[in-house]
């Protein structure tokens, strides 16, 4: 917020808390799950060798990037559908 005569920045919270919630778990998502996701990925794409070892760290990446995908789609509708009730619902749930 600009105020004449001033030379520095005034900033104002949020007021209302589900809009608050809702951008945190927005930039939350954007700057963590995200690159998660990426990494595990990625991580997930390699071919297991022959030790069983390797096969298990595969097959448990695989699980807990599929994982982190469900959660972040959830998240990301239930911040899409704040205003729907059921949404509403769910975050007073979190809260």
């Amino acid at each position: 917020e600009y105020k004449q005569g001033e030379r520095r920045e005034f900033f104002t919270a949020e007021k209302d808390l589900d809009e608050l919630a809702v951008k945190i778990a927005r930039e939350r998502s954007k700057r963590e799950i995200k690159p998660a996701l990426k990494v595990l990925k990625e991580v997930s794409a390699f071919q297991a060798g022959s030790s069983s070892k390797e096969k298990h760290f595969v097959a448990q990446t695989v699980k807990l990037y599929d994982f982190v995908l469900k959660a972040d789609n959830t998240l990301d509708k239930i911040t899409e559908y704040k205003d729907n009730w059921l949404a509403k619902l769910v975050m007073k749930l979190v809260k």
